[in-house]
This record gives C-alpha cells, sequence and structure tokens, in this order.
C-alpha cells in the first residue's frame, strides 16, 4: 500500500494575556480548534511549569482553502482531511 500525505501550513501566534481564548481562521484551522483548546488545557494540567500555556491568546490560522476536516478524536488528534 502507497502511503499518501498531505501538508498543510498553519500560522500560530500566542500573545500574553490574562485570559485563555483561542480564535481561528480558515477551514481547517476552525475545525481543529476544539482539538487546541483540548491540548492546551491538558498539558497546562499535566505539569505546574506549563500552566503558563493558559495565559496567552492564542491565533491559529489556515491558507490552504481547498480541504477540509471531517473527523478530529481530540484523544489522539487523529485527522481525517479530504478535498
Amino acid at each position: 500500500m502507497k502511503q499518501q500525505g498531505l501538508i498543510v501550513n498553519f500560522q500560530l501566534v500566542a500573545i500574553p494575556s490574562s485570559h485563555f481564548r483561542v480564535k481561528s481562521s480558515g477551514l481547517i484551522a476552525k475545525s481543529l480548534e476544539g482539538s487546541f483548546i483540548r491540548v492546551i488545557e491538558i498539558m497546562s494540567s499535566l505539569k505546574e511549569s506549563w500552566n503558563c500555556l493558559e495565559s496567552y491568546q492564542y491565533t491559529l490560522k489556515s491558507f490552504n482553502e481547498n480541504y477540509r476536516v471531517k473527523v478530529t478524536r481530540s484523544a489522539d488528534l487523529a485527522l481525517c482531511i479530504v478535498a
């Protein structure tokens, strides 16, 4: 079986803030927003030194609008991206 892949470029901007917030733009980024929030929440709860991850306002941007995310599983962040 020949394995195929897809490369998608994202831009992540993190600005220090008193409130944890995530904004997204682009079809793929909007689809992944919930998973991204969950990852930050999990990581910040694992280690005290990672609590600072919730002290930012994040902006996640995707630029390739020819694809959309069909399935995400937050446990392992598996993705199914379709054209």
